[in-house]
């Protein structure tokens, strides 16, 4: 097929009807078959109703293929969204292995995506990479005015499938009545529940049926009959703090728990802000993971070596965060989780590191927030937090903790002659690992927790070249690389979760390393950490300056 191309007119209009050759300015010749016209993809809920359609709609033949009314399954966004309540899910490998669009179609969604929507191209990224982080920088920025708008819309494409061999069970737990944060909080808002689910991913996807995983009483509150001595994660997901889910979030947990030799996922739904500002997303990660670990309070007395705390983008602040907080309280240290592992945590909601802005045309993660309801300029820049004045709180972002105060505001640990509160020897965290992306915009913060924060501490940051921010989203897209960190990370699990762990194994020891396009790593250290970093400031000095 010979097929000679227009430039695509960049004044691109911001609705997107269905993909269509004359709207990609594909010329083809007369006597040769237009490319395969899928059927139009549901709607989302019209709770907003000035959203009538989603970005997806326009890129249908890639990430939209088929609806099936039988199993009352729909594929979009290359996944497929299965009502779990009926217990539908789909065969493993069938996410990564579904290519059934056209090679036009491909080249089409790629120069639009790429001309259209801006960025820049990283030389290693594949053509579906070059592709999806173009659309999701103009999905993230495109629906940034309105908080509802954009949580709708990642809603109405992120739902993820569940292979039959894993098994979803959601669970509802009560608050901590008994514990406040500072002064931040009032005796309402430690009441209520938080929920989530369990997710588990079984070698025999016969036998999971039949496996009891947890029994329920009325109040849906869960106790785990299986082994409390078992390794599990503990999932807090990412969203920016103010949208997505644990249900969206599953194509990373079912493999974490596939990956970590099906260790039970408890992927906790947190408050979002701005309904739930800070501290109460964190109050309610604490309320769950005491649910597992406090036997006192209603637990079901887990191991807490056995539980590794986890999470992604602002998932992974919050679970570093969690263990900040459960260091600092004597009553609660005891119940430190057996390690941390985090993909792009958000540490530094001053955004003060140089990656922040030299990283901005290879990423997709937008600038700012901007719904006028909630950001006021000067005053108030997250959903998050309240005021700009918490963004440098410990607790809110870890980058600004150490090893000798406590994670909270030094004002309120001034002793009797007024001289902050230092602990006697540095009070390191659970063995620490860390995903970031070499292309993405939170690369530096990581760099910086590790070789300043907790710098005592067995910390191991791994910088992924050329990938951008959560790049292990993309494993739907057949992404080798993102598939590998999963693996990584579950194996970090099973390993810290042992009795004996030795930390001087090379995939296992302290340090920074740098993994290149074929996943092979090597140790950069700290200075390689700090000439990362200094070269980001250089280059943003001349940028400035030009």
């Amino acid at each position: 097929m010979i097929i000679t191309w227009k430039t695509i007119n960049p004044k691109f209009p911001h609705t997107f009807p269905q993909l269509s050759t004359a709207r990609h300015s594909i010329l083809i010749r007369p006597h040769q078959k237009k490319p395969h016209q899928s059927l139009p993809p549901p709607q989302p809920n019209q709770q907003n109703s000035k959203l009538t359609e989603t970005p997806l709609d326009f890129l249908s033949p890639l990430f939209w293929r088929r609806f099936n009314t039988e199993t009352h399954t729909t594929e979009s966004h290359g996944i497929t969204n299965v009502n779990v309540n009926k217990g539908k899910g789909v065969k493993e490998g069938e996410l990564e292995n579904r290519k059934k669009y056209t090679s036009t179609q491909v080249l089409a969604i790629a120069v639009t995506s790429l001309d259209v929507w801006g960025g820049k191209s990283r030389p290693t990224w594949s053509l579906q990479l070059s592709i999806a982080v173009p659309i999701y920088r103009h999905i993230m920025n495109r629906y940034k005015y309105s908080v509802e708008t954009a949580r709708q819309v990642v809603e109405s494409f992120s739902k993820t499938p569940l292979p039959k061999s894993v098994s979803c069970i959601p669970f509802t737990i009560p608050k901590r009545a008994d514990i406040f944060i500072e002064d931040l909080m009032r005796p309402e808002d430690a009441q209520g529940k938080v929920s989530g689910e369990w997710i588990q991913w079984h070698e025999d996807s016969k036998s999971q049926s039949k496996t009891k995983l947890m029994e329920r009483n009325q109040d849906s509150e869960c106790t785990e009959s299986r082994s409390t001595q078992d390794p599990l994660i503990f999932f807090l997901h990412g969203g920016a703090y103010f949208m997505c889910s644990a249900e969206i979030h599953r194509s990373i947990t079912w493999r974490l728990s596939k990956y970590s030799k099906g260790a039970r996922v408890f992927s906790v739904d947190y408050g979002k802000a701005p309904e739930h500002p800070f501290p109460m997303p964190l109050h309610d990660a604490i309320s769950a993971y005491l649910s597992l670990v406090d036997p006192k309070d209603g637990g079901v007395g887990y191991d807490p070596k056995k539980i590794v705390v986890c999470g992604d983008s602002a998932g992974g602040g919050l679970a570093i965060a969690l263990t900040l907080w459960l260091r600092d309280h004597p009553v609660f240290h005891k119940f430190m989780p057996g390690g941390i592992a985090c993909l792009a945590p958000w540490l530094d909601l001053t955004h003060s590191m140089p990656s922040w802005i030299n990283n901005e045309a290879t990423d997709y993660v937008p600038s700012s927030a901007e719904d006028p309801r909630y950001i006021k300029k000067g005053e108030r820049s997250h959903y998050y937090t309240k005021s700009d004045s918490q963004n440098s709180h410990p607790l809110v972002s870890p980058l600004f903790s150490n090893e000798y105060t406590p994670a909270t505001f030094y004002d309120n640990v001034r002793d009797s002659s007024n001289e902050t509160r230092r602990f006697d020897s540095p009070r390191t965290l659970p063995p620490t690992l860390i995903h970031v992306g070499g292309a993405e915009r939170l690369r530096d913060e990581s760099l910086m927790f590790a070789i300043s924060s907790a710098a005592n501490s067995q910390v191991r940051v791994e910088i992924w070249q050329d990938q951008p921010h959560v790049f292990q989203v993309f494993t739907f897209l057949g992404e080798e690389l993102s598939a590998k960190s999963l693996q990584r990370l579950g194996e970090f699990v099973t390993y810290v979760t042992k009795t004996d762990v030795n930390f001087e194994e090379e995939e296992q020891k302290k340090g920074i390393f740098w993994v290149d396009s074929k996943g092979k790593n090597a140790e950069i250290g700290v200075e390689g950490a700090r000439k990362i970093i200094a070269d980001g400031w250089d280059v943003l000095r001349k940028s400035m300056s030009s």
